[in-house]
């Protein structure tokens, strides 16, 4: 940390003497943020607003709007969700108004708010954002669409999480399905649809139908890198043996 507060200091005061282009600090905080180095990003990202608005005159043009996202979204990860609020909030409420309702980044706004209104239990207020991101993204992009899949899977999520396990369950099968279709069944990111609709078809007392897709992720044998889904496969794993 104290290396990257160093760096942070002289790359400010070079930015600030000679005006020059913030990129290779964003592209340093989005380094720090791929490699799990939250507590650095968010200090990088600060840093790179508090340059912008010294800066730039318009308080909340859509450059400004994307720094806030990033620094939120950040904050999100670390699980300060009470200080990132505000700013998804204000992000989302500027974009609508600035872009619309269907622009692809007002539709990634909506998904974070969702994403943090879901995190902090709000889930009244996160189901409409969800619908909402859902709706305008298969409008927008199309059905098998990467940013649609998520919105497809954080949708079932949501709506799993509420108890509402026979709405989830068909959009469970849709994300999965695409995610076969779009990525292929040997794609990592193919993975999460086949775990959460094993955990749902479980839930629902589906075991037969659970089984092949437990055995299906535990034969993945993903490294503990990938510590949470190494963890959800260990878990399906376990059910699959057991029913075995």
């Amino acid at each position: 940390m104290g290396d990257v507060k160093v760096a942070l200091s002289i790359r400010k005061r070079m930015l600030e003497l000679e005006g020059g282009s913030l990129d290779v600090l964003d592209r340093y905080g989005q380094a720090l943020l791929r490699t799990g180095r939250l507590s650095e990003a968010e200090l990088v990202f600060r840093t790179i607003l508090s340059i912008w608005r010294s800066q730039h005159s318009d308080p909340l043009n859509l450059d400004t709007l994307s720094l806030i996202n990033n620094l939120a979204l950040v904050l999100q990860f670390q699980g300060k969700l009470a200080e990132a609020e505000p700013m998804l909030r204000e992000t989302l409420a500027e974009r609508r108004q600035l872009l619309g309702n269907s622009h692809p980044h007002t539709l990634h706004s909506i998904n974070n708010l969702a994403s943090l209104c879901r995190a902090q239990g709000k889930l009244t207020e996160a189901e409409p954002l969800s619908r909402e991101a859902l709706a305008e993204r298969r409008q927008v992009l199309g059905s098998s669409h990467p940013d649609t899949l998520t919105s497809i899977g954080n949708l079932a999520l949501l709506l799993r999480q509420q108890g509402k396990l026979a709405e989830a369950e068909p959009l469970f099968r849709e994300a999965l399905d695409r995610a076969r279709q779009v990525l292929g069944n040997s794609h990592l990111l193919t993975l999460s649809p086949i775990i959460d609709l094993a955990s749902l078809l479980r839930e629902q007392g589906k075991l037969t139908e659970a089984e092949p897709l437990c055995r299906e992720a535990v034969a993945w044998q993903l490294p503990p890198s990938h510590s949470e889904l190494h963890q959800q496969s260990c878990l399906v794993g376990s059910s699959a043996r057991q029913a075995g």
